[in-house]
This record gives C-alpha cells, sequence and structure tokens, in this order.
C-alpha cells in the first residue's frame, strides 16, 4: 500500500474516480489512500496496474503537450525570424532604389546639361537628327511607371535634335499600336471617350504638351480597358472569324479576330514571339508562312471546325501555298494548313498596323505580377480572409496565422496560403493545367500549397468546364472478354505491367513510343521514351530498371513482338522471371499498364498542343506527377508505399 503514497495527488485522484469512489479536491495524498484501500473493489495487483496505466497516460499527455507548445514556440519563433529578414530585405531593396533613383536624377542632370552647354540655340530647328529616335529609345513597356517613361522620351528627343513640333506623334508611334490607336480616335462608346480625352488632346498641334495626374490615370485606364470587354470578347461558334498574321526578322504576331454584336470585329486573343536565330535566316515568305502556322497551333481550339479568313499583308504566301514543288519546310507547314478550312485575303500594309506592331516588338510584353504578390493584395480586399484574420488575435488555439502579411493556415504539419475567393478558380485552374488530370489528382496538387474551402466542388466546375479536357477526354467502359486472374504477391517491385504506348510524332531524337512499366503493388510508375517497339528497346530499359530496383518475380505484357520474341524469352529464364501473356483483344487483362496510359495519351496531347513534336519533354515531370498523386484504390501515393516518404513537388505556378 506505500507504492499509492509515491504518486501525485491527481493520479490518486483519477484512480479514485475510477473506482467509483466519493472524494473531495481537498482530501489529502494519505485520505485518498485510506480511501481507495477501503474500497470493495481494491486488489492491490489490479490496482497497481490501473495506476501504472493512469501515470503512462498522464505523461504521454504532458509529453504531447510540451512537444506542440515546442512547436508553437519554434513557428513562432521561425515567423518572427523570417519576418525580420524580409523587412531587412525590404529596407535594403529601399536604399538600393533611393540610390539608383538618386544616381539616375543625377545622370538625368548632366545629359540635359549637355545639349545646353554645347548645342547653338538655332539646334533645334536643325532638320537631319544624328540618330532617329526610335533607334536611341527603348522600347515601351507597360508595366512601368508612365512618367519615367516621358522623361526617358523628352532626353532621347534632345540628344537627337527631334523638333517639338513633332514630339507627340514620335510618342504615339513608339506606344503599342492598340494604345495609339485608342487615343486618336474618338470611339462610339462614351465610356472611352471620357478616359480617351486628356490624351487625344495631346496630338493636338496646337495644344501644349502636359502630363500630369490627369492624364496618367487616364493612361492607367485605358490599359485595363484594352483587357477587358468590349475590345476583347469572348469566342463565339458560327460567328464571322478573321486570323490577321504579321512577320518581321525580330518577330512574329497574330491576333484573332471575331465579329461582335455591333457588327465590328473584336480581338478575341493576341500573340506575339520573338524569332529563333535560326528563324531570323528564313526568307520574307517563309517568315508570313511561319506566323501563320503558329498562329494556327496557339488557336487550334478556336479555328478547328470553323471556316476563317487568313489575312495577310504578304502576296507572296498565296502564290508560295499554289506551288506544286515547295521546299521540304514549307511542305510540312502546307499539310498543316489542311487541317483547316481557311481562305486567304491579302491586305496592304498600311491597313495591319494592329499586327506589325506585334511583330516588330515582339519582347515589349507585360509581365505579370508575383503570385505570392497578387494573393497578399487579394487577401487585403477579401472580407471573408479578413474576418479569419481578425480571429487570430482573439483565439490562441486558431490554426491560421499571419506570416510576412499573408494569411496561413496549419493542415497536417504544413502552412498552406489562404486563397481569398476571387483567385481560387484561378489557383485551381493553374494547377488542373500543370497535367489536365483528374479531380482527386488536381485537388492532391492545390492542397500541397494552398487551402480552400469546398475544393472539390469547385475542382469539379473547372475540369467540367475545361476545354482541352473536353475535347480530348474519352469515355471509358469495359468489353467482353473472358480473364483469368494472375497470382500476385502483396509486396513492392514483385510484379511488373509492361507495355508501348505509341506511335507519337517523332521528336528530334527520333522518340515515337513510350515503354511504360507499372509496379503491380505500388502502382510506382516509369516512362521510358524510346525509338521503336523492338525488343531490343524494351531490354534496354529492364536492364536500367534492373542496376536500380533488382528483377521482379514476374512481367505481365500483352502479345507484341517485342515480348513474343526469343530474345525477350531468353532474358526472362536466364533471369528467372516468370513472363505472363494477357488474352488477345482483351487489353484490360493488363489493365494496370492500360489504365496508367488512359491518362497518358489526352495528358501529352493538352500539353504539347502547341507543337507535338515536343511531347518527350514533359514525360519527366509527368511521371514525377503520377508517382505523387493520392491513388483511390490504395489511399496513399505511389511515392509512399514504394519509398516510405513525401515526395517534395513544388507547384511552381
Amino acid at each position: 500500500m506505500a507504492f499509492l503514497l509515491a504518486r501525485r495527488k491527481e493520479d490518486l485522484m483519477t484512480l479514485a474516480a475510477d473506482l467509483h469512489l466519493t472524494f473531495e479536491a481537498s482530501f489529502t495524498k494519505l485520505k485518498l489512500k485510506e480511501l481507495i484501500v477501503k474500497s470493495p473493489d481494491y486488489v492491490e495487483d489490479d490496482v497497481k496496474k490501473m495506476l501504472d496505466g493512469i501515470v503512462e497516460e498522464r505523461t504521454k499527455g504532458e509529453e504531447k503537450a510540451e512537444k506542440e507548445k515546442m512547436r508553437k514556440e519554434e513557428r513562432e519563433e521561425k515567423i518572427r525570424k523570417e519576418e525580420k529578414e524580409e523587412k531587412i530585405r525590404r529596407e535594403e531593396k529601399e536604399e538600393r532604389m533611393q540610390k539608383e533613383e538618386r544616381e539616375y536624377e543625377l545622370e538625368k542632370l548632366r545629359i540635359q546639361a549637355h545639349p545646353i552647354a554645347n548645342i547653338p540655340k538655332s539646334a533645334e530647328n536643325v532638320q537631319t537628327p544624328n540618330k532617329p529616335i526610335h533607334e536611341t529609345f527603348h522600347e515601351f513597356n507597360m508595366q512601368e511607371d508612365i512618367s519615367l517613361n516621358l522623361t526617358l522620351f523628352e532626353r532621347h528627343a534632345e540628344l537627337t535634335f527631334l523638333p517639338k513640333k513633332d514630339w507627340i506623334q514620335k510618342l504615339i508611334g513608339l506606344i503599342p499600336i492598340e494604345i495609339a490607336h485608342l487615343i486618336a480616335r474618338e470611339p462610339a462608346d462614351k465610356s472611352y471617350s471620357k478616359i480617351a480625352k486628356s490624351l487625344s488632346d495631346l496630338i493636338r498641334s496646337d495644344n501644349p504638351f502636359v502630363f500630369e495626374q490627369p492624364q496618367i490615370e487616364a493612361f492607367e485606364k485605358l490599359k485595363k480597358l484594352l483587357t477587358e470587354s468590349p475590345v476583347l470578347s469572348i469566342f463565339q461558334q458560327g460567328k464571322t472569324t478573321e486570323l490577321h498574321t504579321d512577320a518581321s526578322q525580330q518577330g512574329y504576331g497574330a491576333v484573332l479576330l471575331q465579329e461582335a454584336e455591333d457588327g465590328k470585329l473584336h480581338p478575341v486573343p493576341y500573340m506575339s514571339k520573338k524569332t529563333t536565330p535560326a528563324e531570323e535566316k528564313y526568307s520574307s515568305y517563309e517568315l508570313e508562312v511561319l506566323a501563320v502556322v503558329n498562329a494556327l497551333r496557339k488557336f487550334r481550339t478556336y479555328l478547328m471546325g470553323n471556316h476563317f479568313k487568313i489575312i495577310t499583308d504578304c502576296s507572296a504566301f498565296q502564290r508560295t501555298m499554289d506551288k506544286k514543288d515547295l521546299v521540304t519546310r514549307i511542305t510540312r507547314w502546307a499539310l498543316l494548313l489542311e487541317e483547316f478550312d481557311y481562305e486567304i485575303v491579302h491586305r496592304s500594309g498600311q491597313r495591319m498596323q494592329h499586327v506589325d506592331a506585334l511583330s516588330w516588338y515582339p519582347v515589349a510584353i507585360i509581365t505579370s505580377d508575383t503570385l505570392t504578390a497578387r494573393l497578399k493584395r487579394a487577401q487585403q480586399e477579401d472580407e471573408y480572409t479578413q474576418s479569419l484574420r481578425s480571429m487570430i488575435g482573439s483565439n490562441s488555439d486558431s490554426d491560421f496565422f499571419d506570416k510576412n502579411e499573408i494569411l496561413y493556415k496549419y493542415v497536417d504539419g504544413r502552412e498552406l496560403i489562404v486563397v481569398p475567393r476571387d483567385m481560387q478558380t484561378e489557383i485551381i485552374k493553374l494547377a488542373h493545367e500543370k497535367g489536365h488530370f483528374s479531380a482527386a489528382k488536381t485537388e492532391g496538387v492545390v492542397k500541397q500549397e494552398f487551402f480552400i474551402p469546398n475544393l472539390s466542388k469547385q475542382v469539379q466546375n473547372v475540369i467540367f468546364n475545361c476545354v482541352p479536357c473536353i475535347l480530348t477526354n474519352k469515355k471509358s467502359g469495359k468489353k467482353d472478354g473472358f480473364l483469368n486472374p494472375i497470382p500476385k504477391e502483396d509486396v513492392p517491385l514483385s510484379t511488373y505491367h509492361v507495355d508501348f504506348i505509341g506511335p507519337l510524332p517523332s521528336t528530334n531524337k527520333k522518340y515515337q513510343h513510350i515503354l511504360t512499366i507499372v509496379d503491380a503493388f505500388t502502382k510506382f510508375t516509369w516512362l521510358y521514351p524510346v525509338k521503336s517497339t523492338s525488343a531490343e528497346d524494351a531490354l534496354d530499359k529492364l536492364k536500367v530498371q534492373q542496376k536500380t530496383f533488382g528483377n521482379p518475380k514476374r512481367i505481365i505484357r500483352d502479345r507484341g513482338s517485342a515480348f513474343t520474341s526469343k530474345a525477350f524469352g531468353d532474358y526472362c529464364t536466364n533471369e528467372n522471371i516468370q513472363h505472363f501473356q494477357i488474352t488477345t483483344g482483351v487489353p484490360r487483362g493488363n489493365g494496370q499498364v492500360e489504365r496508367i496510359h488512359r491518362t497518358l495519351i489526352p495528358v501529352l496531347t493538352k500539353l504539347s498542343i502547341a507543337d507535338l513534336t515536343k511531347w518527350f519533354k514533359f514525360v519527366d515531370p509527368l511521371q514525377r506527377i503520377l508517382n505523387s498523386t493520392f491513388k483511390r484504390s490504395t489511399k496513399w501515393s505511389p511515392f509512399e508505399l514504394l519509398i516510405g516518404v513525401t515526395i517534395f513537388v513544388h507547384l511552381k505556378l
């Protein structure tokens, strides 16, 4: 009985409660001991076991609470450290920007002082500049501060002795053509006329050049209007459609236009791309054909099955397509054009300035903000996110916390960014378009870095409206046939399912097929691009497997010539591998690899739709995603079952 006094008072109170004894919190350990000993259920050995269990449970609870406390302190310390580092980086960045700004102002003053000191007063009337302004002025970037661009324009105009009466016209010529047209005209839509008034006045030669806050605000609004309705429109089947293209040695561009309800053509999407060093050497008509071909590849989803016009300022393009003998490159492009229902219309270059700007200034693109910065801004404007943030201070047990002014949620040991409502669909689309996988796999990719309430329903809605998935997915279903079960062991790397997929479009390395190997137990998948379906290619890849994973006990395969060959049979015999062949005409006998192929074919098609010959670039990332995503049949990812840990796959958005 002395062992009772060696225990804590709270342990004795718990024991008394388990024995259904009546006691008060004020009881001493001695009084609790006497009460327990006098209990009719008291048996010393049983009581010792009960007391040991109580102590063990209490100890575990204390250890768990201590670990949780330490984890919370470590997390808070980590957040404080990161916030401190972020503050230091921000201060260093501000200091660097201030330094650059001071250097810029000094350089500006030096350059401005130079012509004043050295150029005669009549220099303003010089008619022949040393260098055209478009050769000295940098390409316009709408991400930059408009006032900085105007300051730079003024500097370059002075350096090139550009008469001030021509400044406005030259400035309009240097900005993107769409904005120049919108500023120069008086549009029918009154919402535009209000915004464009302060800018359109600048073009008139009788008005002084003033670009202050009203003009800056109007310019920013015009940039926004160019990316939304009614300038841009949504594609509609059956409407009059035109594809306008243009090319130069610097690049090529295209605009897909469609007739809207107002009877006018409106752009749907734009395309602009810089030519490669090899493409720069093409002749003019080859560049024009290149622009058309790449535009058709880009806008294939819109144009396939519809009649449309190809508008170009190159008359040689039509004559090229009518030739009987074409160079090999043009012949390949001509075959691609045969897939579409189109007519070619020639139009003078003066009427093609809207695409001319896209081809001459291909690098003047708008780069989007980082995803983190956009999430941060969206969280600040989202009521739902703000309501969650307000709960952090009032509830110390909340899983939500702020880190670098971004709201996170702690889920299963991971810090997930809380996605505001306005960006939830965008995040899901970005995750889905990494491979156009099923809802479960897309949901798994999102959950690796983001927290979105009711995620399953939103993922289903995004996939239901995904155009590439609608066009390429095939309905599945069982077919008639008799199957015999093949015995397998419940261990990894014991049974392989193998098969080829192809032929696929030939790549630069002459790859036309993929050898797929699936581990029957873990569903782990290996994808090997190969040049043919020969036994030699199959055995080469199996030997690569052998170096790391050894031999399987059995291989399940179809009746392809590579697997029925003597070389393959001899290899299996020498390595003591059983190989089973499935019934002819019943591919589901090798169902595990066929199921992977059913996913693989549409995903590769979607990822390489711009250039089908580049499919091999997506094989390795696709294998990594297949092995890191959740499998409904096993409730685990293949990587976790085979290796025992979770693979780290960063979602690059």
